[in-house]
């Protein structure tokens, strides 16, 4: 928190405002929600910093370094193997194996290692500070690592350096049970080099540094992606860009799920289920660039949904999907609100919601709808209220105002202004969403007559008309959202 106090002084004294490319970042966001940055002068941006658990740094012989995030990583031991070793003797090895799933790396989306164990340790017997280190000097070689594209293993590339690791170190830095049931270890990568092949099956030599924290399969004891049928929890947690676009294309206007994925007309219930990135792009009916899922469809589904609301006091409450056999139900719970000071118009409304769920089948779906009545206070309901602030770009010249009727507006300079409304969807129950709320921003009014070009800030605070989406993301810091590239930070004004 110190940090971010100094941060925000940096930037409010020097009226500095950043807008963000993910392609020249340092900063990441936090579980809290908070934007950190590496340094005071870069943009507050939500992706990988060095020292977060579950990130690793790819580098190239060039130079180039790939950051990538992890999903799915468990370990376990297996074995005995007979293995020669580099002085020709052979023994039984019981390697101590560690798989995961990569997100973003340019190359790769698997990873995998293994440990020589001809002790037969096991992996839950290992302590903090254990290290384990390889050389191309050390004649029975520790360490083994491959990463390849999962889509060429047809192709039998010869993905791995079958002389293990040429270089570096492992390091146990952490041990945890959760839940009294299941148990995790965390690895420090040391600047492991290693051979690997590209998507282009062009051989590189990488080096690979960062932290991993992995669970450990039930007894200790690898089993394959098939024997643990494929799927982990943390599979359902969608890219960036998907998110951000999903949040835009269902709830970026009125019906605007219409115009993307639906057909037209009013109270109607779709459900689609998408097994591929090639049903997500033949579902899509938008004008937009479509962002690549990131999706791993090998064992995940993409859920997409429209049900609707018989007047505007009815809203989204959540929605769960059960597997009857020979149908799916989905359950979708609509709150109607009882509030008898309040009138809604009496025109239905769409309402749309989508998740990433284990691989699903295609057969028929049926819905039930069930109401439960609420007492919901526009005014005083708490996520509105978390939005309703003053905010300010640079000094108070260049500020939008969120109000509590769900409007805001806002001006540049004396002489530019604008208006429009914002909501906040029920855009899914993940867990992320419970402290942090993203906001879809309508535009209704922008007039722009005095913008100096010598004006640094007039400059960036136009680019705000752009702008889809929004989330606060701690009482001091709203984000706006051009794009999942381009996105601005704007403090509360004091």
């Amino acid at each position: 928190m110190r940090k971010l106090t100094i941060l925000m002084s940096v930037l409010l004294s020097a009226g500095i405002f950043c807008a963000c490319s993910k392609d020249d970042n340092d900063g990441k966001e936090n579980s809290n929600g908070y934007f950190t940055s590496l340094y005071a002068a870069e943009c507050f941006a939500p992706r990988f910093s060095l020292g977060d658990t579950n990130v690793l740094f790819i580098q190239d012989e060039n130079g180039k370094v790939d950051t990538c995030g992890l999903y799915g990583p468990y370990c376990g031991t297996t074995g005995p193997i007979t293995t020669t070793g580099g002085d020709n003797t052979t023994f039984e090895d019981y390697p101590m194996v560690f798989s995961a799933g990569m997100w973003y790396a340019q190359n790769f989306n698997e990873l995998q290692l293994s440990i020589e164990n001809r002790e037969n340790k096991k992996i839950g017997n290992l302590k903090v500070g254990d290290s384990f280190s390889t050389s191309p000097f050390d004649p029975n070689n520790k360490i083994s690592i491959k990463v390849w594209w999962e889509d060429v293993l047809t192709l039998e590339l010869p993905y791995q350096n079958k002389d293990g690791a040429l270089n570096g170190r492992i390091e146990v830095v952490d041990k945890k049970t959760v839940y009294d049931v299941i148990n995790y270890i965390t690895l420090s990568f040391q600047d492991l080099e290693f051979y690997a092949y590209d998507k282009d099956n062009v051989k590189h030599t990488y080096v690979l540094n960062g932290l991993a924290e992995f669970e450990i399969c039930e007894a200790g004891s690898y089993k394959t992606p098939e024997q643990r049928h494929g799927f982990d929890e943390s599979m359902r947690q969608p890219h960036d860009a998907l998110d951000l676009f999903m949040m835009d294309a269902l709830n970026g206007g009125e019906s605007q799920g219409r115009r993307t994925f639906f057909s037209e007309g009013t109270e109607q219930q779709e459900c689609l289920i998408i097994n591929s990135e090639e049903e997500f792009r033949e579902a899509y009916k938008g004008d937009e660039e479509l962002p690549n899922s990131e999706i791993n469809f090998k064992y995940c589904s993409l859920v997409i949904g429209r049900t609707y609301g018989e007047n505007s006091g009815v809203s989204l409450g959540g929605f769960e999907i059960t597997d009857n056999g020979d149908t799916y139900q989905v359950n979708v719970t609509l709150n109607k609100s009882v509030n008898p000071n309040y009138s809604y118009t009496d025109a239905p409304k769409d309402l749309y919601y989508w998740n990433i769920y284990p691989k699903m089948e295609k057969k028929p779906v049926v819905f039930n709808r069930i109401y439960q009545d609420v007492s919901i206070d526009p005014i005083n309901d708490a996520k509105a209220h978390l939005c309703s602030n003053r905010w300010i770009l640079g000094d108070k010249r260049y500020y939008i105002e969120f109000k509590e009727d769900g409007t805001f507006s806002g001006r540049i300079k004396d002489l530019n202004e604008f208006s429009g409304s914002y909501t906040l969807p029920f855009v899914g129950k993940r867990a992320y969403y419970e402290d942090i709320q993203h906001g879809v921003i309508n535009l209704s009014d922008w007039k722009v007559t005095d913008i100096e070009d010598d004006d640094p800030i007039s400059q960036q605070f136009v680019r705000i008309s752009k702008a889809t989406q929004f989330k606060p993301v701690w009482p001091y810091c709203l984000v706006l959202y051009v794009s999942s590239n381009e996105y601005y930070m704007l403090s509360a004004a004091q």
